[in-house]
């Protein structure tokens, strides 16, 4: 069997993380998401993925190439509008064979193997629910005696827990309806009013209920929170170089080429990437992830937080609840504060985070000394800030505070 990824979108209110990536790459437990989708389908046996994507595209080509790396064979089509996923399925269409059943899936979620087999026990078409504690952020699944009846998009009153999961089985007879939809006057075609035009056709779908993993990035926090519960899986594997007396404890995972100077103090679940260098006496607490190529100097503190890597932090900083993309360099002494359910501002929107929470930093950004970014503060990316700044609300992309 087939499985057509749908990968085209942004993300865009992963902003500013996906300034410079898609949603589906950014990295959670230093892996990208779109990663735990091909690894779930492989395992399952399903080795042929037309995968759709758009935007960045070139960062998703350039990691998963053919697919060998991941024992899967991958085709890609470019859906240069993006107009929705309806649209994005109909760009796949030349892959799939008439008569031919195949899985279409969101490459933007993770899942384990679990997830995906759930709809490989049946032939009919049939879309995958999980339960969800926030229904109000995805399309609500009413069904009747195991079939769909519809799919409420984003209902403002609980109806119902049982969501969408982006995860669908269908066969090529599915075409007919995309196409029909497609001919119709709208800016956006999604597979929800595919799924629509079918049920008004009297085609059945039935409803596969799932209790095995399904997680969804929606907002930036919800990376530490994704991590947090995947770091809980995380079993120790120390392929780097502990330095006589440091200290660590629990489940830490150190890749190759990185060292762990003398003093320091880990304490997992924690996941450190290859060719890092934690430096003397600083402190690392669970639910930390730090990607490649990472450099952490002195005396520093970082605690349940994500370094996507290829970054140089100065001694004595203290990082905590807060997402820190790729190619940050900063002076010593960053202090990033935290409070609980913080307003959070990025461009024109503005939000309440419901966690606790530090500061999230786009891609590229320098940083002098004593930098203090308070809680619920955004950085976008290329940003630079002069030292001994305090930083509140939103930083636009490219600013300088000098």
């Amino acid at each position: 069997m087939k499985a057509v990824v749908l990968a085209a979108g942004e993300g865009a209110r992963c902003r500013p993380l996906t300034f410079t990536r898609s949603k589906v790459m950014l990295p959670i437990a230093n892996k990208p998401i779109l990663e735990y989708v091909v690894d779930a389908l492989s395992s399952c046996g399903i080795n042929e993925i037309v995968m759709v994507v758009g935007y960045k595209k070139e960062l998703i080509m350039d990691y998963f190439r053919d697919g060998v790396d991941f024992d899967v064979s991958i085709t890609y089509e470019e859906q240069k509008a993006i107009l929705g996923t309806a649209h994005a399925l109909n760009v796949a269409r030349q892959n799939i064979e008439d008569g031919e059943s195949f899985l279409v899936i969101n490459g933007d979620t993770i899942i384990n193997a679990e997830t995906v087999m759930e709809l490989l026990q049946t032939e009919t078409p049939s879309i995958l629910g999980v339960l969800s504690e926030l229904p109000s952020q995805y399309g609500v699944i009413i069904e009747e005696n195991g079939k769909l009846k519809s799919i409420i998009e984003k209902p403002k009153e609980e109806i119902s827990y049982l969501v969408n999961s982006g995860i669908y089985l269908f066969d090529s007879s599915v075409f007919d309806y995309v196409n029909k939809l497609l001919i119709s006057d709208q800016t956006e075609y999604s597979l929800t009013d595919v799924i629509q035009l079918m049920i008004e056709d009297d085609v059945e779908i039935g409803v596969m209920k799932s209790n095995a993993l399904w997680l969804d990035v929606v907002y930036p926090w919800d990376v530490l929170t994704i991590t947090q519960l995947l770091l809980k899986e995380v079993k120790t594997s120390l392929k780097g170089k502990v330095e006589e007396g440091a200290r660590i404890i629990g489940n830490v995972v150190l890749g190759e080429g990185s060292i762990v100077r003398s003093g320091c103090y880990i304490v997992g679940p924690t996941v450190i990437g290859r060719n890092c260098e934690i430096g003397a006496n600083t402190t690392i607490l669970p639910s930390t992830t730090i990607g490649d190529n990472t450099t952490i100097s002195t005396n520093s503190h970082i605690e349940n937080s994500v370094l996507f890597g290829h970054s140089f932090v100065q001694s004595g900083a203290f990082i905590s609840n807060s997402i820190i993309a790729s190619s940050l360099v900063s002076g010593s002494h960053l202090s990033t504060e935290v409070a609980d359910k913080p307003r959070v501002e990025v461009e024109d929107d503005v939000m309440r985070c419901p966690k606790k929470l530090g500061a999230i930093v786009g891609d590229d950004c320098s940083l002098g000394s004593g930098v203090i970014l308070t809680s619920g503060s955004v950085i976008g990316g290329e940003c630079v800030v002069s030292s001994g700044k305090i930083i509140r609300g939103y930083l636009p992309l490219g600013s300088k505070v000098v």
